[in-house]
């Protein structure tokens, strides 16, 4: 009784206490209260920064960072910006958001899984779905599955922190990952690599090679008959490593430079040493043949045409023509007709082949004027490829002025007089004329007065002598003309003007002789009538040797032939070689009225940019000159035979891309997977070497995929390589087989781009 009375008593006590506590206690509880949020206040007040809340220390290479709002967009800055985030939800997308202010990977595929397209990761997951119908998921998977669905959780993308946990302390390395957290997402999950990993379907050929080089071929054909020549002893690669080699960052397989692989057997081919028919350099410029009798048939006026040219239009000379509008419309109305045959055109076709005529003219009156890098730039008028000045360089290879000088002066010498009369609105009021040059450098002009013959001289000192049929009273055709003196030079239209004028007392004398007017051309007659005193160009003032045979000329009006003695005539220059095999070594040279150029070797600059300015602008169009060009340069029988190992690939907008550069770390599209080769070259096999993982393909039609420009529809030399290679070693416990040992999850390089640090003001 007593016990029981003493616990109603305890009870009674608890009662009175729950309602009327203790002064004191409450007075001891308020003091504790208090001075608990004074130290946290003190501690927080004096704290440099806010590291003082972090869960645990951050990774060394975040170590640096201050602030926790550098990271996380739910806290404020500030000291007690903390607090702000005891109210505030988290943002993940806002997270990885800060993650991007440093690590640039693209904000549009950041978010997205392994940072690709969704279209792409489409794609891959319709892929890996058919795979993971045909494979069975082990049980643990099937049950981590069904108690942890991760169907839905990532449909709103995959943040920087769902992987990489920070606040693990310094030496946790960010992009370890488990095998674990790449099964949560993934339909095809496996315990063992050895056992439940699924085969390899083309690894790791995903694409065919950007150099078109049959490994097959060569193996079995081209190395065995190249290395039977004793001329060729020692240039026949005798092993892989005679072609390729490894590179120091992550193994990649390369190359060796053109010079050391290739050089031996196709640097022949490049320069055109072994080309047996055809021109060895690519036509850049021509005055491309046209039936002038035809025209002088018809009594149109072209100018001074040559009669001998029997050159095509090429598509270079065509790009350059089709720059304007007018030059288009001037190229579609001529297409198709047989220039050099105009006998059955109708009157309009006539028309449009003169047009065609001083089209060309024009070009070559720009040419010679403005420049060729002034009309190469109203090529790149569009924003597909902006022509720049080394781009320019390239495109015209550094033509010598001369090049096109010397040939303006051969093939079209009256160019300056005809397109100052066709810019005034007239024709060219000079009738067709035809030159020849005999073997000892007497050039002949037909059907041409002694004004029009002095102006087409063609080389740089003339002299004209004019033979006249008894009785006549004025000169008539053919007019010779005979290299003499230094006192007249040729313009770079071939114009003879008046230079290095000789001296006074001789210019008195030679006027003083003067011919009468009967003997004078008839341009120059017309020229008297008009009141003027000034000699006529066409007659030089030093046009005989001496005073006196000028005396016995003018005397006798009605001779035959002005004899003209030759003070310091030159014999012509006899050359043996012709200018391409002179051109041998490659550059710029005239044949046959055209301006060729021959490719100098491998990497040719000229033959390069030229192709890659007309791939980007390449288009099935019939009126796309651009493809014109792009197609005769990659033609199986074009100069340097680039496109024989160099591989084009069509774009979705009809572009072309040509693929200068076998595959590197920066083109390899592998994806998901990476392998580095330089580590496993110790332990293949000794007698196989390369081949023990790489089996040649016996499978045809690896050339034949080339023709279709699409890269991913291909035949490869090699089998894919099989899954019992890699798992002879890495099957087992002492070799790693987890995932990201093969894999990587970011597809795009992740970049940490250099700083924007402003240079100092003094």
């Amino acid at each position: 009784m007593k016990l029981l009375q003493h616990f109603k008593n305890l009870r009674g006590f608890s009662r009175r206490s729950a309602k009327t506590p203790s002064p004191k206690r409450e007075i001891v509880s308020w003091w504790l209260a208090a001075f608990t949020a004074g130290v946290l206040m003190l501690a927080v007040g004096y704290a440099a920064d806010t590291k003082l809340f972090m869960p645990g220390p951050l990774t060394s290479s975040h170590s640096t960072l201050e602030q926790c709002s550098d990271c996380h967009s739910n806290v404020s800055k500030g000291q007690f910006g903390w607090v702000h985030a005891v109210f505030a939800t988290a943002d993940p997308r806002k997270d990885s958001s800060s993650c991007l202010t440093c690590h640039k990977m693209g904000e549009e595929v950041a978010h997205n899984p392994h940072g690709l397209e969704m279209s792409k990761l489409d794609a891959y997951v319709r892929e890996i779905k058919a795979q993971a119908t045909a494979t069975t998921l082990p049980v643990k998977s099937r049950v981590r599955k069904a108690v942890f669905p991760v169907d839905s959780t990532f449909k709103d993308g995959v943040f920087c922190a769902t992987c990489h946990k920070e606040h693990q302390g310094g030496d946790i390395k960010l992009r370890d990952m488990a095998d674990a957290q790449c099964h949560t997402c993934h339909q095809v999950q496996f315990e063992s690599f050895n056992t439940d990993h699924p085969d390899f379907d083309k690894y790791p050929f995903r694409r065919r090679t950007r150099v078109n080089f049959d490994h097959t071929g060569h193996f079995g054909k081209h190395f065995p008959e190249w290395k039977a020549k004793k001329e060729n002893a020692g240039t026949t690669p005798e092993s892989c490593s005679g072609c390729h080699t490894v590179s120091a960052q992550e193994g990649h397989m390369n190359v060796k430079p053109f010079a050391e692989s290739c050089a031996a057997c196709h640097l022949g081919q490049i320069v055109g040493a072994e080309r047996a028919t055809g021109p060895k350099g690519i036509a850049m410029l021509m005055v491309p043949g046209v039936d002038v009798a035809t025209f002088r048939e018809k009594k149109i006026d072209i100018g001074n045409w040559p009669d001998e040219s029997e050159a095509e239009l090429s598509s270079l000379m065509k790009l350059l023509i089709g720059r304007t509008e007018e030059g288009r419309k001037i190229l579609a109305a001529t297409d198709g007709l047989d220039l050099l045959d105009l006998t059955q055109a109708t009157p309009e076709q006539i028309s449009q082949v003169e047009n065609l005529v001083w089209e060309v003219k024009h070009l070559f009156h720009g040419l010679a004027n403005s420049g060729t890098s002034d009309i190469l730039k109203q090529l790149g008028s569009d924003k597909q490829a902006p022509v720049d000045q080394q781009l320019l360089i390239n495109l015209t290879a550094s033509m010598p002025r001369d090049v096109l000088v010397g040939a303006l002066r051969d093939w079209l010498p009256k160019l300056g007089e005809e397109i100052a009369q066709r810019g005034d609105g007239k024709r060219a009021d000079v009738p067709a004329a035809t030159t020849t040059s005999d073997a000892s450098g007497t050039v002949t002009v037909d059907g041409a007065n002694a004004e029009q013959a002095e102006n087409a001289t063609m080389g740089p000192t003339r002299n004209i002598v004019l033979e006249k049929p008894a009785g006549e009273q004025k000169p008539s055709g053919p007019i010779v003309l005979v290299q003499q003196t230094e006192r007249w030079r040729v313009d770079p239209f071939g114009r003879l003007l008046k230079g290095n004028q000789p001296p006074e007392e001789d210019e008195e004398e030679d006027t003083a002789d003067e011919p009468d007017a009967a003997d004078e051309p008839e341009d120059q007659a017309a020229d008297d009538t008009d009141g003027s005193d000034d000699q006529d160009a066409s007659e030089p003032e030093d046009s005989t040797a001496d005073a006196e045979t000028d005396t016995e000329a003018d005397t006798d009006a009605d001779s035959d032939l002005e004899v003209v003695e030759e003070d310091n005539e030159t014999e012509p220059l006899e050359l043996d070689t012709d200018a391409e095999s002179w051109a041998q070594l490659g550059g710029w040279y005239r044949q046959d009225y055209s301006i060729l150029y021959k490719p100098t070797g491998h990497a040719d600059t000229f033959m390069k940019s030229w192709l890659d300015f007309t791939a980007v602008r390449f288009s099935k169009a019939e009126s796309n000159l651009a493809a014109g060009v792009f197609t005769e340069l990659t033609g199986k029988d074009a100069q340097g035979q680039c496109t024989k190992c160099h591989s084009v690939d069509a774009a979705k907008d009809q572009a072309r891309t040509m693929q200068w550069a076998p595959s590197s770390n920066e083109t390899s599209e592998s994806l998901f997977t990476s392998f580095n080769h330089q580590p496993h070259l110790g332990v293949v096999s000794a007698e196989k070497g390369c081949l023990t993982c790489h089996e040649t393909s016996s499978a045809k039609g690896y050339l034949e995929t080339y023709k279709a420009n699409d890269p991913k529809k291909f035949v490869s030399n090699f089998a894919p390589v099989k899954k019992e290679t890699c798992a002879s070693c890495h099957g087992k416990k002492e070799v790693r087989q987890d995932c990201l040992l093969c894999h990587k999850y970011h597809v795009n390089d992740i970049i940490t781009p250099i700083t924007q640090t402003k240079i100092p003001e003094k």
